[in-house]
């Protein structure tokens, strides 16, 4: 069988990754940093995503497997190049991940008062559970 991500599936990745990186963590960060700027900083974000997702469905469409870039990465450059693309994903999302999980410690830190980086993996470990 075939694996496909569908319409559904590829929109619960993109809304997981927009609400757990942007809406939570990355806003009180740009206010703090931009003030009012931080409006003109998100429609360009916004602008650029949606170039990004322009290029994605062009490619998906001239490529209709499974494996987004490492997919498209792998058939324009061969399978070496592909397999370390394909890691480097990898490595984004735990990045990101982790940007995530230290940013739910610091509001668990403003609530609680437990020091940020504990009260994150206390966090990742209730999870989970």
């Amino acid at each position: 069988m075939k694996g496909q991500v569908g319409l559904l599936q590829a929109t619960a990745i993109g809304v997981g990754g927009t609400i757990g990186g942007g809406i939570f963590t990355l806003i009180g960060v740009a206010a703090a940093k931009a003030g009012p700027a931080a409006l003109l900083s998100f429609v360009l974000s916004c602008l650029a995503a949606l170039l990004l997702g322009l290029c994605y469905a062009e490619l998906s469409s001239r490529l209709p497997r499974v494996g987004g870039g490492y997919a498209f990465v792998r058939e324009a450059f061969g399978p070496t190049v592909g397999f370390f693309m394909g890691w480097a994903y990898w490595g984004g999302y735990l990045i990101a991940s982790g940007y995530v999980t230290l940013g739910f410690g610091g509001y668990l830190e403003q609530l609680s008062g437990l020091p940020r980086v504990p009260a994150a993996v206390g966090l990742v470990i209730v999870l989970a559970l």
